[in-house]
């Protein structure tokens, strides 16, 4: 347990041993002055077995100014809360707080030698990792912060409430947490801070300090285990953005429908990104489609993609803010939308912040889409919310209510099936009601140089905290392109959508086999991919190691590995069973796709690894049992995720695929004396330590046994 003392009248936290050095609170006025406290004194309110509370009291006297710090301490954790007033005076002018950064408490000498992997808004939408072995070059707007001391790790994670945001930065010395608001004229801030955790496994420790924000804050947000992945989001799909971009119309739709169905690749499902609505001078002109772009309609358009092209669902692109610079002022929506409108001082119009205002708006949008058959929605620009209510409103709340509306009609209208988008911002991962995915990286950028390196990192490093709010999505990509494979294998392993932004004439469907099912099923790992321990401190862009990414498959996991070096090293590294914490047993079969060879190692072995420059390689592992490892279809990259059921009655193994097409393979320490397949005899071949049984394509459960000796 953290423990909280006050030294020298500074406040401190203890772990084993000095952790939190001189934690010094500090009150920032709009006036940008900024006024010390001193410590007054420190109460205990609560001092059980399972909880320590303390509350530590400041002020500056002359400035008639209050702070208080309440820092509840747990088996392996710590929250922490603030409060305070600022004296209104009828015969003086009243000061308020400033809106950016209100109150600031430095962290003296935070040990984080053992390296510090953080995530820190690049940009208002999105994160990426930051390396590092001292505090002091912590970016501005970090959303997480796990490092490792006296080799245990610690998780650091910003709370935003229904009113303030917290963010993690430096100022080139110290550790800094702030409360922002980004809302002016409040003379009383009452904030929960943040959650600070402790444990050796950073992927539990990041889960729970998560699920402990979400108790903590009881607002209308959830952790991702409460998250319903979306059915049709099990599929492949398609999305016109990269294909497109702007210029997407109906025609070249139905082309590119007609292209997937010649190619007899199972597309289930069909993203119209921006472009399809209509606006001028970069707002919303109404909730209609461009007729220039579709002449016969949007309905007609899906109707087609429905009916003739085998499409399950399609959805439409639309943005948080009615487009990218919110609606426009001459648009007859100002008049008949009014109510659920919100003009900001710059003149800006966007959909309501205020507390259920906005839902009309989605609502009557979302009505007329779902007449035209319309079926989900994928929402953009989510975090540049904050250049719209900054100012003139708590960036909490404002986040709070946008949410709340918006998914109120997504789930009236589409079943709560939505991709969020550009939305990374801890006021909207704090705040999103229902609804489970969400992006989880910048764009795939298909002509800019080096990408899929920094791609890579920014999913990777980026679901270690992420996923823990919400299911990831890792973006669209391209199969015909120089990293087609690569980023084929980044979405295996991300355990979120797989989807393509193909332009006409230009899929590959050889590089999507290996990705689904003969029905288009995804082969889905279970949760979001996340870098194997052996590199979370450490920065693969920079160093020669490989960036390895592992999830699971049931009691099976697998592991991508890439040289994502940007001075094209060959890297070195291993790979084995202990790099995946869950995994259980003694011994395993590690089946390398790409070389189709298969090695057997007991849970301490590993196998060396060098990739050279944009190499990948991918490994299914699987647990032996009683001489027994069924491996899935070897043709997929995350094989064992092709398997429903298997039940083992002794001389006799019963495996159950979802669905055929391709080589199954097994390891049976005995030689099997037969193998059916739906009942029928089959042959048997040897490749390598497996054996293998080819299995026809089918779309329905494939029912494998084996009988051996």
């Amino acid at each position: 347990m953290y423990r909280i003392q006050t030294d020298d009248n500074q406040l401190s936290v203890y772990n084993h041993n000095l952790f939190f050095h001189k934690i010094i609170p500090s009150i920032l006025l709009d006036d940008e002055v900024e006024i010390d406290l001193t410590l007054v004194e420190t109460e205990i309110t609560n001092h059980s077995e399972e909880l320590h509370s303390y509350v530590i009291h400041y002020s500056n006297a002359a400035e008639k100014i209050n702070l208080s710090i309440q820092m509840d301490t747990y088996k392996d954790g710590l929250i922490a809360y603030i409060k305070s007033n600022l004296p209104i005076d009828s015969f003086k002018n009243t000061r308020t707080f400033l809106s950016n950064c209100s109150i600031k408490l430095r962290v003296s000498n935070l040990d984080v030698s053992e390296g510090f992997m953080a995530n820190y808004l690049f940009s208002k939408w999105w994160t990426r990792p930051q390396f590092g072995k001292h505090v002091s070059n912590l970016k501005p707007k970090t959303q997480s912060l796990l490092w490792k001391c006296n080799s245990e790790y610690h998780h650091l994670l910003p709370l935003t409430d229904d009113q303030n945001k917290t963010e993690l930065s430096s100022d080139g010395e110290e550790l800094i947490i702030s409360i922002c608001p980004y809302s002016g004229g409040l003379t009383n801030i009452s904030s929960t801070l943040f959650v600070l955790g402790k444990g050796d496994d950073p992927y539990e420790l990041t889960r729970e300090t998560t699920e402990r924000g979400f108790d903590v804050l009881n607002s209308c947000g959830k952790p991702a285990k409460d998250r319903k992945f979306p059915n049709i989001l099990e599929y492949l799909g398609w999305c016109t953005w990269d294909a497109f971009y702007h210029e997407v119309d109906s025609e070249k739709i139905i082309k590119k429908a007609r292209e997937f169905k010649q190619k007899e690749l199972p597309v289930k499902w069909l993203m119209i990104d921006d472009g399809w609505s209509e606006t001028k001078d970069n707002k919303l002109l109404s909730f209609r489609e461009e007729a220039a772009k579709f002449p016969s309609g949007l309905k007609k358009t899906i109707n087609i993609l429905k009916s003739e092209y085998d499409f399950l669902k399609v959805g439409v692109w639309h943005a948080f803010t009615g487009y990218w610079q919110g609606i426009h002022p001459d648009s007859d929506l100002v008049t008949t939308m009014k109510d659920s409108l919100y003009k900001t001082n710059s003149g800006r119009i966007f959909p309501s912040p205020v507390e259920q205002k906005g839902f009309a708006f989605w609502s009557e949008w979302h009505n007329y889409l779902k007449k035209q058959g319309v079926d989900f929605v994928k929402v953009d620009n989510q975090s540049a919310l904050l250049d719209y209510v900054k100012y003139q409103m708590p960036i909490g709340e404002a986040a709070k209510n946008a949410h709340e509306s918006l998914e109120a009609s997504v789930g009236l209208h589409f079943g709560s099936t939505i991709i969020n988008c550009m939305g990374m911002s801890l006021e909207q991962l704090w705040h999103r009601p229902m609804t489970a995915v969400s992006r989880n990286s910048d764009d795939f950028y298909p002509n800019k140089e080096q990408n899929f390196k920094e791609h890579a990192m920014q999913n990777a490093y980026n679901s270690l905290y992420h996923r823990n709010f919400i299911w990831g999505d890792w973006d669209m990509w391209w199969t015909q392109h120089e990293h087609a494979v690569n980023n084929a294998v980044l979405r295996a392993v991300s355990g979120g959508p797989v989807y393509i932004s193909d332009p006409l004439e230009a899929t590959d469907a050889k590089q999507l086999w290996p990705l689904i099912l003969s029905d288009g099923r995804v082969l889905r790992c279970d949760q979001g991919g996340v870098p194997t321990e052996d590199c979370i401190m450490r920065d693969p862009n920079e160093e020669a190691i490989p960036l390895k990414i592992w999830n699971t498959s049931g009691e099976s996991a697998v592991i991508a590995a890439f040289n994502v070096n940007l001075y094209q090293l060959d890297v070195r590294g291993e790979v084995g069973p202990k790099d995946i914490p869950s995994l259980k047993g003694n011994d395993f079969i590690i089946f390398d796709h790409f070389e189709q060879k298969a090695y057997r190692l007991d849970h301490s072995s590993t196998l060396p690894l060098t990739l050279k420059d944009n190499e990948v390689k991918i490994f299914v592992l699987v647990p032996i049992k009683e001489g027994f490892a069924s491996c899935g279809l070897l043709d997929k990259y995350t094989s064992t995720a092709a398997i429903e059921k298997q039940y083992d009655y002794g001389n006799r193994k019963v495996v159950i695929l979802k669905g055929g097409g391709g080589l199954f393979g097994f390891y049976s320490q005995k030689e099997p004396k037969e193998v059916l397949v739906c009942g029928q005899p089959v042959n048997v071949h040897l490749l390598d330590q497996l054996y293998t049984v080819h299995i026809e394509a089918v779309e329905s459960e494939v029912l494998i046994e084996i009988v051996i000796d």
